[in-house]
């Protein structure tokens, strides 16, 4: 991937150790500030699953997860800077 300064946004693409020609999944991350001390971060993924029957469900369950690691993460994050640590 790639940090675009200008913008404050990180492209990425991701490749599949296997399917590589039918699972193409890439996207960005940016983040938004709420306040002095808070910010959104806001995620945006394109997941194209190449599969006869079933690429749509493929896609459903990489969001499905990526959405939950990413609510995990944010959690960790919270839990450490509320620490101080």
């Amino acid at each position: 991937g790639a940090y675009d300064e200008a913008t404050g946004r990180y492209d990425f693409h991701i490749i599949p150790s296997r399917l590589r020609e039918r699972v193409v999944v890439k996207g960005s991350v940016e983040t938004e500030p709420l306040t002095d001390r808070t910010c959104r971060r806001i995620v945006t993924l394109d997941i194209d699953v190449r599969m006869f029957a079933i690429g749509r469900i493929v896609e459903s369950l990489l969001e499905a997860t990526t959405r939950e690691q990413y609510d995990k993460n944010a959690a960790f994050i919270n839990d450490y800077l509320a620490t101080g640590n």
